[in-house]
């Protein structure tokens, strides 16, 4: 298991995260800041989070995370983190229904340069483990303190969708996907019907598991229609450098030429074609509103013979974006 851990931000204090909560090891934290007096803190095997106080919040504070046992600590480097202990807004948030993107996005985001030339700093689904909790329980406020203590500027994490509520940031995108491919993919990864916290996040819909994942496309996405400051296609930001421009535009990023890379390659293919006239039916009544929103002329294309396929589309025939 790797040993991963994330900090958030509170005014004059931080918190320190293992990334996944199950991993149990007894680890020495070496706090850091100039001007403050350093200190070691033990961070237990037992504990899934350490509270770092009584910090100025004008200092970047260094955090060295080491093995407990002092000749593990001669034998290998401890992991450091820096964070600055002040709450602030992210510059942009994205997200959708998921199997839209969020994890392809991240990926492409990260590490671009940013209008000072340091590279931009985009994350997917930090912390999830602890979020996907409050999420299903209904803790806005501290969904919102997690956001506002991010420390990097951009979070790709298609939950938020659920909560949009909790969601502050300069630019709130709203990342689409052809509904049908969404629908497939989502059967594909076992939604409303394996075990798992991300199961457990999503609200109970009436009908089959076919209608309840047509159901939860259009719940996700129309939450974000009173929140989301801009909305892009995956389709348009897979096939054109001049949306991914104005993507890039949106969140205060120069342009970049960096190709948009697909994630979580697979065998399991969200084509429709396998799907019945009863669920092409039920798809055209649950999600035919939305999709005529943002997919116009899709009943059209619909009615083409299966090997016509559009052009949107091909970008995405071999993988499956998350």
């Amino acid at each position: 298991m790797n040993e991963r851990y994330e900090v958030i931000a509170r005014d004059g204090a931080l918190r320190l995260f293992k990334e996944d909560p199950h991993w149990e090891r007894e680890r020495l934290v070496r706090v850091a800041a100039p001007g403050v007096a350093s200190r070691a803190l033990r961070f237990a095997a037992t504990q899934d989070v350490l509270d770092i106080v009584d910090l100025p919040v004008w200092a970047e504070v260094t955090l060295s995370v080491q093995d407990a046992r002092p000749l593990r600590r001669l034998l290998r480097r401890p992991v450091e983190l820096r964070a600055r202990p002040k709450a602030r807004r992210l510059r942009g948030l994205i997200t959708g229904s998921g199997r839209c993107g969020t994890q392809s996005l991240a990926h492409w985001l990260d590490g671009l340069a940013d209008l000072d030339g340091a590279p931009l700093r985009a994350r997917h689904e930090t912390l999830w483990h602890y979020l996907l909790p409050m999420i299903a329980a209904g803790r806005t406020q501290d969904v919102r303190a997690f956001v506002d203590g991010f420390q990097h500027e951009i979070e790709c994490a298609p939950h938020f969708s659920l909560m949009p509520e909790a969601i502050r940031a300069d630019a709130v995108i709203r990342l689409i996907r052809d509904g049908r491919r969404v629908v497939q993919s989502g059967l594909n990864r076992g939604w409303y019907v394996k075990e798992g916290p991300w199961n457990r996040v999503k609200p109970a819909f009436p009908g089959s598991v076919f209608e309840q994942a047509c159901r939860f496309w259009v719940h996700t996405n129309r939450n974000l229609d009173r929140v989301a400051t801009h909305t892009f296609r995956l389709e348009d930001l897979a096939a054109s450098p001049a949306s991914r421009a104005t993507l890039l535009a949106a969140l205060g990023v120069p342009p970049s030429d960096r190709p948009l890379p697909v994630s979580n390659s697979g065998q399991a293919s969200s084509q429709t074609d396998r799907w019945t006239p009863q669920e092409r039916d039920a798809f055209a009544e649950i999600c035919g509103e939305l999709m005529d929103e943002h997919y116009p002329g899709w009943r059209e294309r619909a009615s083409k013979p299966s090997g016509a396929v559009p052009a949107e589309s091909r970008t995405l025939m071999s993988a499956e974006c998350g």
